[in-house]
């Protein structure tokens, strides 16, 4: 399973990442909130990678107020995490 944290953004922030991953997936896969992460139920065999993911979240990213000092970078396998950068 896919998972990306995202425990620096809000709650708010939170659900519309996903809605824009599960809209941008096209049916593949259904971004489900869940505590401080957002996690992928897979809906057909196509495979969904850290890969599709990662210009899904840095373009949400950059789009957030002071977005400069967000970034995306992957923790792990099968990880990708969202994280203010200092």
């Amino acid at each position: 399973m896919l998972r990306i944290d995202c425990i620096e953004l809000t709650a708010d922030e939170k659900l519309a990442l996903a809605s824009e991953i599960s809209d941008t997936l096209d049916g593949r896969a259904i971004a489900l909130a869940q505590g401080d992460d957002i996690v992928l139920d897979q809906l057909t065999d196509e495979a969904v990678t850290i890969d599709s993911l990662r210009p899904i979240v840095g373009d949400f990213l950059s789009r957030r107020s002071e977005g400069e000092h967000y970034r995306s970078e992957v923790q792990g396998t099968p990880s990708l995490s969202a994280r203010l950068t200092q």
